[in-house]
């Protein structure tokens, strides 16, 4: 083996760049040192992960943390009902609860406007605002589930990357 090699341990650590395989616990392999890898840095302290080098100084992905900001911005980024945008930020989810117990209290008048995401006021009847509050409700249980899907999927060592937490949280959310 040449110098001109680095050397992998069996978890995928760069861990000398010397020909002396023999010193290193089995499992450890010679990796050719390219020029696209030397004007990378690659040296010790590296891993090979995901079929590719990882630079030690590059702080990792906290992915659950990632996963659950991404979770909460899906949750207050709206839905529709009825093809009508329908805000899911926390104000908006508490002005909806304080409609259901206007109609649970009789204070509502069906028909009464309500304003949706887009800023265009919309009669609805009392079944139609209850709808609304159920559909919210839904975007955000979806949500939920969709991260506990991606959670799943960090813990399996499927979902690796934080593209890879858009996408499965993507696809949660339209299923």
């Amino acid at each position: 083996m040449s110098s001109d090699n680095l050397v992998l341990a069996a978890d995928g650590a760069v861990v000398v760049g010397e020909p002396h395989l023999d010193r290193y616990p089995a499992g450890a392999v010679a990796v050719p040192l390219d020029a696209a890898l030397v004007a990378q840095g690659v040296w010790l302290g590296w891993r090979w992960q995901g079929g590719a080098f990882v630079d030690p100084r590059v702080p990792a992905v906290d992915l659950i943390a990632y996963a659950a900001d991404a979770r909460w911005r899906i949750e207050v980024g709206g839905t529709t009902w009825n093809g009508f945008p329908v805000a899911t930020d926390d104000r908006s989810k508490t002005l909806v609860s304080g409609e259901l117990q206007a109609i649970d209290l009789a204070e509502r008048k069906d028909g009464e406007p309500f304003k949706f995401a887009d800023g265009v006021f919309r009669p609805l009847s009392n079944a139609d605002m209850q709808a609304v509050a159920v559909a919210m409700r839904a975007h955000v249980k979806r949500s939920f589930g969709a991260l506990y899907a991606v959670g799943a999927g960090i813990a399996a060592g499927t979902v690796t990357t934080a593209e890879q937490v858009d996408a499965a949280l993507a696809a949660a959310m339209a299923a």
